[in-house]
């Protein structure tokens, strides 16, 4: 697959570092145990009771497409943290490469990429804290009209890498009383918001 001629940021000179390691929280409701509705409503009652003055909202949509002739999988994914940008996750495992681009998805979807079919899509819709050096959405995590969790991401502002973030954030949920599958990525180095992507992708996939 040539990137070139499909403009990533990355490859434009445009600076998608961010400053601030994230941490990704999925609660997904227990068998017996209440509705779904309910988890949300009470994940949201948890930050409202705790830090009663919300920051805005906050939102993310993901979309799964599969290639028509093989198995390869492209993955989907914007934040409205990073406004006018689209995240792409292509293959997986050790051959997965993520790119940042400043086009309109669907005219590189159907110009470059137009193998590619789409399977599946999920969005978040949420609301955005900050208190003291973190940056907290509580995101519910829909598809179609069934809510299948809710995301808690925290952002440790100013620290930018996620091994020096993970114990303050894991404490931050700890007092939180949240509990969930917590994560982080694997990448080495300084947080970016392509990281960020990866780490929402790599979740959603694996729910």
């Amino acid at each position: 697959m040539t990137h070139a001629a499909l403009l990533p940021l990355s490859r434009c000179g445009h600076d998608i570092h961010r400053m601030g390691a994230t941490g990704l929280l999925l609660i997904q409701q227990e068998a017996g145990k209440g509705t779904s509705a309910s988890l949300l409503a009470d994940t949201q009652d948890t930050m409202q009771r705790l830090y009663p003055e919300s920051k805005g909202k906050c939102s993310f949509e993901y979309k799964l497409y599969r290639e028509s002739e093989s198995s390869r999988f492209l993955q989907y994914f914007t934040h409205s943290r990073s406004q006018n940008t689209v995240f792409c996750v292509l293959g997986q495992g050790d051959k997965q490469e993520a790119i940042a681009f400043d086009q309109e998805f669907d005219a590189i979807l159907a110009t470059k990429l137009g193998q590619f079919k789409p399977r599946s899509s999920v969005r978040g819709e949420g609301t955005l804290y900050e208190i003291d050096n973190f940056r907290i959405g509580v995101v519910s995590l829909m598809q179609q009209s069934t809510l299948k969790g809710v995301i808690v991401e925290v952002e440790l502002l100013p620290c930018e890498f996620v091994e020096a973030a993970k114990p303050a954030i894991q404490e931050f949920w700890r007092h939180c009383n949240l509990k969930g599958v917590q994560f982080f990525g694997d990448r080495a180095g300084k947080s970016t918001a392509l990281d960020t992507a990866v780490q929402y992708a790599t979740l959603i996939r694996a729910r």
